[in-house]
């Protein structure tokens, strides 16, 4: 697992890192608005993501019932 952030532009990484997700649209979504190729081992930190992004404690099929 990795234990940095993927994403290869200029940035101080936050602590927190998030795997790629597994739901295959998201994952797209997520390839697309980072610009990089996404492998299962990949992990993004926090700083790409905008705070109302990050959803602690929900499930995801709980967040594609919203979408």
């Amino acid at each position: 697992m990795s234990t940095y952030c993927c994403v290869h532009e200029p940035h101080k990484a936050s602590k927190s890192l998030f795997g790629v997700p597994n739901n295959l649209e998201i994952k797209i979504l997520c390839k697309e608005a980072l610009g990089v190729q996404l492998k299962k081992s990949h992990r993004v930190c926090a700083k790409h993501f905008y705070d109302n992004d990050i959803v602690l404690g929900t499930q995801i099929k709980d967040l594609l019932n919203i979408l």
